[in-house]
């Protein structure tokens, strides 16, 4: 087993999806997607920072997620200006001692 797959086997926090595909949108457009984030682990979780490969993805999310309960990370992605076959990276970083780095990617053809 790749040690990629066995840190998401073993991750304290699970996501909706770590990938979406926001489809062929034009360009102007601002899409907006929530993605649910689940705490499995026995403790709290802090998620201290999300940031994007781009200006023009905008997050927010719960900072804080009880052990067994749920979160959210909520992302805007504007557009305007751009065009193409485009791929942005959010990086999620908490303080999970077992795994303190995530990322969530989103993608669109963004046509004029």
């Amino acid at each position: 087993m790749s040690s990629i797959i066995a840190l998401f086997l073993f991750a304290n926090l699970n996501f909706s999806a770590q990938i979406h595909d926001f489809g062929t949108v034009k360009e102007g457009k601002v899409l907006i997607k929530s993605f649910e984030v689940r705490n499995n682990s026995k403790r709290v979780v802090t998620i201290l920072s999300v940031s994007s490969s781009c200006s023009c993805t905008i997050p927010s999310f719960t900072k804080l997620i009880q052990s067994g309960q749920k979160g959210e990370i909520k992302v805007e992605f504007n557009t305007k200006g751009i065009t193409g076959n485009i791929e942005r990276k959010l990086i999620i970083v908490t303080d999970d001692t077992d795994q303190e780095y995530y990322s969530i990617t989103l993608k669109a053809n963004v046509v004029k």
